[in-house]
């Protein structure tokens, strides 16, 4: 076996399908747990009020940031007068 050969099959070795589903798959279960561990009990901030969701995740800040064109200062101000002086966003 020579070493151009070697070099052929590795340059064009490609990750199946399977192995994409498989990392796609782990990333999605991190992050869920991330998610569960971020409102959960061991939290160091669970005590700190706010919404639950913008604790797990950054869904509600990408939202207004981005589908209502920057509007996430002016939700945050909302939950201040909901939720009190401090809050987890």
């Amino acid at each position: 076996m020579d070493s151009t050969s070697i070099e052929a099959t590795s340059a064009t070795w490609l990750p199946s399908a399977r192995h994409i589903l498989g990392l796609v798959g782990f990333w999605l279960v991190y992050k869920v747990l991330e998610a569960m561990y971020n409102i959960s009990p061991l939290h160091p901030l669970n005590s700190i009020p706010g919404p639950r969701l913008a604790a797990a995740t950054y869904w509600p800040e990408f939202y207004h940031d981005v589908v209502k064109f920057g509007c996430y200062t002016k939700e945050i101000s909302k939950m201040h007068r909901v939720y009190g002086e401090l809050i987890t966003t």
